[in-house]
């Protein structure tokens, strides 16, 4: 098979999975004007400090199982043999899951007072524990559907849950103003619903009866490297959020909040992609093409990745204005190390592929402990100067420096033909408009926004001089715009 039917097939499963962040995403931006108009940035703040909770907790409920468990999953062609990793995956992380829950709810008016200093939020903190153990479900049932790459009913199941919760918390929050309560109740009940349902669908796949020891001892041991690596990537993904609250304000903690919800836009890129990527990487793993294909994924991921970027971080305060309230116009600032921050993390994926297909995961959990002490350095450094846009540049760079190590050393276990130019070139480009947009451009009307669509163009020479965009497919998109324009200017 050709390279480019290999692309195809990705951009197909990609574009499948995109659907459900296109709409998960959609529903987020529906709840921003609700959400900024409910809650005021303190609030935020709690939510996010929760959040930082309840991501510590979920990872150590999953001990990294589900990444052992897409390594074993494709071992074997055998229905019987892939249930016993399935099995021994649910059972440990459902156990797991419940012994942090019952230590949580314990010491929940601590873990209040250390997160916000306040034991007024011990209830949401027992809220957010009961949720952990129950997550196992839709994380089993999620990663169950990608393996057997199952497109289509995995998004159909994401889109499910997604618009379940919202529909709870709009019923709860907006109707009848139970507030952060109102939040983490509609979690905790979707949570519930969700784990009924995964445990009705794969109850075949989760039978007591095929759990494994040697498998689970096994699965463990690969995971065991990924386990500090987890912990390094909570770090990283959460630890700014703790120190903003320590060096500045809980409000300060909220418009970073709303900046990372602006700046996930680039997950609508990066989620689909790398819920593809792992299936569909190992899957043409034994193809004679696949170092080539792999080379070419990274080349566009890098530049529609840059590009992305750039766009969101240009319009981040059009964006804001439109979504949000005057409180949290300042947080425009923040998004564009935010956005990348996101790029980097996904582009992970792409460099950690020669140590999966060698199974080694040191490297990983090494990147990630490299990262980890870079941000935790930088957060220091730069929170008590330049408060939440430092704590953002910390983590981008963080992200940076973790992916790059990855790359390297994955290239050492299994050398694949990347064409570097790509990713720096797009890279370049992208900072290099974002700068020109903060020295040329003020204000925030219509001209000023033409201004920053005219930058974003700037992407497209460089595409086809990289040949990732071909000027004739350019010229075809310009020759149907203007046929369309003349057919509505010549229509009556």
């Amino acid at each position: 098979m050709s390279i480019r039917h290999y692309l195809k097939q990705l951009a197909g499963e990609s574009a499948i999975y995109g659907v459900s962040g296109v709409i998960g995403r959609c529903v987020g931006i529906f709840l921003i004007p609700i959400y900024t108009r409910i809650f005021t940035p303190a609030d935020y703040g709690v939510i996010s400090l929760l959040g930082v909770f309840g991501s510590l907790a979920g990872m150590m409920a999953v001990l990294a199982l589900d990444n052992s468990s897409a390594r074993w999953f494709y071992d074997t062609e055998q229905a019987e043999d892939r249930r016993v990793t399935i099995s021994s995956w649910f059972w440990t992380q459902l156990s797991v899951g419940g012994v942090i829950a019952v230590v949580s709810c314990a010491l929940a008016p601590q873990i209040s007072r250390l997160l916000t200093d306040s034991e007024e939020y011990e209830n949401l903190v027992r809220l957010v524990a009961i949720g952990i153990p129950l997550a196992t479900g839709g994380k089993v049932l999620g990663n169950w559907l990608r393996y057997q790459r199952r497109a289509t009913s995995a998004v159909i199941f994401t889109i499910g849950q997604t618009l379940g919760n919202v529909g709870l918390i709009i019923f709860l929050v907006v109707f009848l103003r139970y507030g952060l309560t109102g939040l983490y109740t509609a979690h905790l009940a979707t949570a519930m619903v969700i784990l009924m349902i995964s445990v009705t669908i794969l109850k075949e796949w989760i039978s007591p009866s095929v759990f494994s020891w040697p498998r689970l001892r096994s699965m463990l041991r690969y995971a065991l490297p990924l386990i500090p690596a987890a912990a390094g990537l909570w770090v990283m993904a959460s630890m700014d959020r703790v120190m903003l609250k320590r060096f500045t304000a809980i409000s300060e903690v909220g418009l970073y909040s709303i900046a990372a919800l602006v700046a996930s836009g680039i997950d609508l890129l990066t989620a689909a992609f790398t819920q593809a990527w792992g299936p569909f990487a190992y899957s043409i793993l034994k193809q004679p093409d696949a170092g080539r294909v792999y080379s070419r994924v990274l080349d566009l991921y890098s530049f529609l990745g840059c590009v992305a970027c750039a766009a969101l971080s240009l319009f981040a305060p059009l964006i804001l204005r439109i979504l949000t309230t005057e409180a949290f116009y300042p947080a425009a600032s923040t998004v564009a190390f935010l956005a990348f921050a996101s790029l980097l993390y996904g582009g992970r994926f792409i460099a950690s592929l020669g140590c999966g297909i060698e199974k080694k995961s040191v490297p990983a959990a090494v990147s990630v402990a490299i990262g980890a002490a870079v941000n935790f350095a930088l957060n220091l450094l730069l929170i008590p100067y330049v408060g939440r846009n430092g704590a953002a540049l910390a983590s981008m760079l963080g992200w940076g420096i973790s992916a790059a190590y990855l790359f390297r050393a994955s290239q050492r276990y299994h050398p694949i033909p990347y064409r570097w130019l790509t990713p720096l070139s797009s890279l370049g480009l992208a900072f290099g408009l974002i700068g020109l947009d903060r020295w040329l451009i003020t204000g925030h009307g219509v001209a000023a926004n033409v201004g920053r669509g005219a930058l974003l163009l700037s992407f497209i020479p460089l595409g086809a001089t990289l040949g990732l965009l071909r000027w004739r497919d350019i010229r075809s998109v310009v020759n149907s715009v203007r046929r369309q324009q003349a057919f509505t200017t010549n229509t009556p």
